[in-house]
């Protein structure tokens, strides 16, 4: 199974991240292995800053009918990840 790649990703997912990050992302490489069809990406600001993520787009594995989902869940979990990277993005 191939990895989507960051410059698959839609834009505005990108744009989500970059926000989170502070800053323009100017080079991300794509990690190759792994279990899922998402990617996972190694990524430099414009600052020079690293960061890793992996992002799966719902068009990739869609739920299946009936299927209950963690989907609240996940979203504020994904909150709180975000809060935290913000503030150790500050410093």
């Amino acid at each position: 199974m191939s990895r989507l790649q960051w410059d698959e990703l839609p834009p505005p997912l990108r744009a989500r991240i970059e926000e989170v990050l502070g800053e323009p992302v100017v080079e991300a490489r794509s990690q190759s292995g792994g279990f899922s069809p998402g990617s996972a990406d190694r990524v430099i600001t414009a600052s020079g800053r690293r960061a890793f993520g992996t992002f799966l787009t719902s068009s990739l594995r869609p739920v299946p009918p009936r299927m209950p989902t963690l989907r609240t869940f996940q979203r504020d979990q994904a909150i709180v990840t975000l809060d935290w990277v913000r503030e150790r993005w500050k410093g």
